[in-house]
């Protein structure tokens, strides 16, 4: 791996991937739209003799060199490609490794160590017949100040859903594989969405069509009134599920956190 530390590279980098490239967009008369970010970001910046940022490198390596390796906890870095060709791979029931996929460039990929906490899932490396490979690494706390670009905010966004989605899958299919197949679990991930609720967020109504079916994976369900109200069971916790079917008794259903 080299580190490339010229400013001017790192800020062409950027710029050269769309979905960060708002942070050094400029106006017309010149001027950087998003100075101050780019400070902190890019160059770092001392505030009462504390050193804040940089918090992004720009980084070559090699053909078949690792950049992300399976089973490690790097949770406070996730990369993007500027250029180059990415392979994934995973162990396969041989204790070899099985290619999966590929990063083009402008893709990111190792975010949802960071955002999750979780173990990475997947060992990422530069092919083996491909030229050298350039990678932003952007460490934690610039995911703050890019979120709030539209571009960047949506490809989270996106990746989140979907991580949260395989895992919820992959749980039902472990709670009953016997009944839900590979088949099925394709087709409810086909029709599904991942969402996240806020508290006091309404889920269902009284009477409205029954037309969903519902998984919670984490959180908290409480039943708010109905007929045949029962107090005694209003409140569900992980792992539940809920069919429309049983609204008369127990809807309409509001989150108390996040679920």
């Amino acid at each position: 791996m080299n580190e490339i530390t010229n400013h001017d590279q790192i800020i062409d980098a950027i710029r050269s991937v769309e979905i960060v490239s708002e942070l050094v967009a400029q106006q017309p008369n010149g001027e950087f739209k998003n100075e101050l970010d780019m400070d902190v970001i890019i160059f770092g910046r001392n505030y009462n003799s504390k050193q804040v940022g940089p918090y992004v490198r720009l980084l070559e390596f090699q053909p078949n060199e690792v950049i992300i390796e399976r089973g490690t906890w790097e949770t406070s870095i996730f990369f993007v490609l500027v250029e180059g060709k990415l392979e994934a791979y995973i162990a396969d029931e041989n204790k070899g490794e099985k290619k999966v996929g590929e990063v083009s460039p402008g893709k990111s990929f190792g975010e949802m160590a960071v955002l999750a906490g979780v173990q990475r899932s997947a060992t990422v490396k530069v092919a083996a017949d491909a030229k050298p490979a350039r990678v932003l690494e952007f460490t934690r706390p610039a995911l703050r100040l890019l979120r709030k670009f539209p571009e960047f905010g949506k490809v989270l966004d996106r990746s989140y859903r979907n991580y949260g989605l395989d895992l919820l899958l992959n749980e039902i299919k472990e709670f009953d594989p016997q009944h839900f197949d590979g088949d099925l679990i394709k087709r409810l991930g086909d029709a599904a969405r991942f969402v996240v609720y806020e508290k006091d967020h309404v889920l269902f109504r009284t009477g409205d069509p029954i037309n969903r079916l519902v998984f919670m994976r984490t959180g908290w369900i409480q039943r708010v009134k109905g007929a045949d109200f029962n107090p005694n069971v209003a409140v569900f916790g992980r792992p539940r599920m809920f069919i429309q079917n049983c609204r008369r008794s127990f809807m309409p259903t509001k989150s108390t956190s996040r679920s």
